[in-house]
């Protein structure tokens, strides 16, 4: 498999389970567990799984959350 359909897949599998919900949860996670989802980005990138341009995990929950806000307030 070619190094962007594996990186669409990881983006679209793993990256989207890790963000499911994430305006619940993402409170109550820790910094330590915050930078052991960052260290997981990084392994993945090493590896060729995960895209070298992906934000880092807070990013990710800030954009996540104002995405979902931009919804409920447009609907």
């Amino acid at each position: 498999m070619c190094n962007t359909a594996l990186q669409a897949i990881y983006k679209s599998v793993v990256v989207a389970k890790l963000l499911y919900v994430s305006s619940a949860w993402a409170g109550f996670i820790a910094a330590a567990d915050r930078q052991r989802v960052n260290a997981f980005f990084r392994r993945s990138t090493r590896c060729g799984f995960c895209p070298s341009d992906i934000s880092p995990f807070e990013e990710l929950l800030k954009a996540s959350d104002e995405q979902l806000f931009g919804k409920v307030i447009h609907n």
